[in-house]
């Protein structure tokens, strides 16, 4: 239930999110490389990014994990964006 931010986040901000948000929700897969055909790109976030992926070892299949939480909130702000009214979902990220 996040709001649209309006300004981007320092590398600390976004690695105490990636302990509090990200860490305690892991699940097994059956590759530890598995993060919904996303690469990451070659800045010192894009690194983090990749190493976290790397260790987490996230399975997609689970709702109670991380990434149907990034889904649901990235929904939730494209929503925001394009002004559309509460309660609209999809499957932006499917």
């Amino acid at each position: 239930d996040e709001c649209l931010p309006e300004n981007g986040q320092s590398l600390s901000a976004v690695c105490n999110d990636v302990l509090s948000y990200v860490l305690p929700y892991g699940r097994g897969s059956v590759h530890p490389r598995f993060w919904g055909w996303a690469s990451g790109e070659g800045t010192l976030g894009g690194v983090l990014a990749d190493m976290v992926s790397a260790t987490m070892n996230m399975n997609a299949c689970a709702y109670m994990n991380s990434a149907a939480f990034v889904e649901r909130t990235v929904i939730e702000w494209m929503r925001q964006i394009f002004g559309f009214p509460k309660g609209t979902s999809g499957g932006l990220l499917v």
